[in-house]
C-alpha cells in the first residue's frame, strides 16, 4: 500500500493508528464526534487527512494523543475513517461487581448489596456510571452516589464536604440522625426545631 492514499484506493479490514492530540482536544475544535487518528498506512502524519469519528459506544473513552487504537474505512472508503475498538483490554470497572467499601461500625446507615452490572459507562480513569437491577451509582475509585429504585440516595467517600456561602437547609419528614464515632463538633450557632 502506499504512503499517501488515493481517494479510489480501497481501505479493507482494519488498522492499527495513533492520535495526534487528545480527543477532547478534536471534539472542542470540531464540535462533532471525531479524533485526529495517524493510519500509516495510508496517511502523512504531517498532511491533511480525514478525522475518525467515534460512534456512541466510545464516547466516554478518555483518548489521549499517543494512544494506539484500531480504525475501519466505512464502505471501503478513504475519506470515511471510524473508530473500530480500543485495542486494550475492558478496565474490570466496567463489568465487575462495585464493591461499596467500609460504613461506619455502628452508624444509622446500612450498606446496600453489591448487585451485578447491567450496563455501565466509562467516564474516565476508574471512574464509571453503572446500572443494576436495583441502582445506579456514579463511582470515582471508592467514592461514590448512588440512587437506588426506591429513591433512596447514599453519597460515600474518605470525606463528604457540604459547603454553602449561603444556608444550608435539610427537611426531613420524620428522623435526622448524626452520628460521630469520636463526636460531634459545631461551631457557630445551631438552632433546634421540633
Amino acid at each position: 500500500m502506499s504512503q499517501q492514499g488515493s481517494i479510489f484506493e480501497e481501505a479493507t479490514g482494519t488498522y492499527i493508528g495513533e492520535l495526534l492530540e487528545d480527543m477532547i482536544d478534536t471534539v472542542s475544535r470540531t464540535h462533532k464526534m471525531y479524533c485526529d487518528v495517524y493510519v500509516p498506512e495510508f496517511f502523512s502524519k504531517d498532511k491533511n487527512h480525514p478525522l475518525t469519528y467515534v460512534p456512541l459506544w466510545a464516547m466516554s473513552l478518555p483518548l489521549k494523543k499517543g494512544d494506539k487504537v484500531i480504525v475501519e474505512f466505512y464502505q471501503n472508503d478513504l475519506t470515511l475513517p471510524i473508530l473500530y475498538k480500543n485495542p486494550d483490554e475492558i478496565d474490570k470497572g466496567f463489568y465487575e461487581k462495585f464493591e461499596f467499601g467500609n460504613f461506619v461500625t455502628g452508624g444509622s446507615v446500612t450498606k446496600p448489596t453489591a448487585e451485578n452490572t447491567l450496563s455501565s459507562q466509562r467516564i474516565g480513569a476508574d471512574s464509571y456510571l453503572i446500572k443494576t437491577a436495583s441502582y445506579t451509582v456514579i463511582h470515582q475509585n471508592n467514592g461514590f452516589v448512588l440512587i437506588d429504585k426506591n429513591s433512596k440516595t447514599y453519597v460515600y467517600g474518605s470525606e463528604v464536604n457540604i459547603v454553602s456561602t449561603g444556608n444550608v437547609q435539610i427537611d426531613a419528614s420524620s428522623e435526622v440522625k448524626i452520628i460521630g464515632t469520636s463526636g460531634i463538633i459545631l461551631n457557630g450557632h445551631l438552632k433546634v426545631t421540633k
